[in-house]
């Protein structure tokens, strides 16, 4: 009698160990869970708003019939920098949509939390095709107006020069040896700022030439 009631206890310890590892485990999955949730959300969020509000420039472009040669020229600089934003985004698109495979893969198809992000990341692709749909029509209207976006980005690419050089021959360097300390450390700031810009510009340009 006591050997069996050794052994049940022994079979019941064994049972509570695996009790207990098997709810460490889940404890520690449904808290990646719901990080990963979190940041899924957090980040559709920032897309949407993004999105929105890049929406609602590029339609006031749409609406703004009335416009001369400055105005398109200044909505070509704006159809740039939505380009650029668009390469980043992009990449954040890309992320939600690999967090929310893997959510997905930690959730039974028929439950609450998978068809959830199952159409968030459908309504996020949709409307992220309708956004490149209407950029590229503001692209095409602002060419077949006569406005040609690579000459336009060439040109800013040379205004940098410009000031990139006037800057190298300033005469302001050349004061005091605090002055060019500083002076040199804006030059610093300056130079990286113009080779990031620079290099963006590139980019865009070789996108337009797509």
């Amino acid at each position: 009698d006591t050997r069996e009631l050794e052994d049940q206890l022994t079979a019941l310890g064994e049972r509570w160990v695996t009790l207990c590892r098997m709810c460490e485990e889940r404890y520690t999955t449904l808290q990646q869970v719901d990080a990963r949730w979190k940041q899924l959300e957090g980040d559709k969020v920032k897309l949407e708003t993004w999105m929105a509000g890049v929406e609602g420039r590029l339609r006031e472009m749409e609406q703004d019939l009335g416009v001369d040669t400055l105005q398109l020229l200044e909505q070509v600089k704006q159809v740039m920098v939505v380009q650029g934003e668009v390469e980043v985004q992009e990449g954040r698109l890309v992320s939600i949509c690999e967090i929310g495979q893997v959510l997905q893969d930690s959730l039974a198809q028929d439950s609450e939390g998978y068809t959830v992000i199952s159409n968030w990341l459908e309504a996020l692709q949709d409307r992220w095709d309708i956004l490149i749909e209407i950029l590229e029509a503001q692209k095409q209207r602002i060419s077949s107006l006569g406005i040609e976006f690579k000459s336009v980005a060439r040109s800013e690419l040379d205004k940098l020069g410009r000031i990139k050089k006037e800057r190298d021959l300033s005469p302001d360097e050349a004061v005091s040896s605090k002055k060019r300390k500083v002076t040199g450390s804006r030059r610093i700031s300056f130079e990286s700022s113009y080779a990031r810009i620079s290099g963006w510009a590139d980019h865009i340009l070789s996108r337009l030439e797509d």
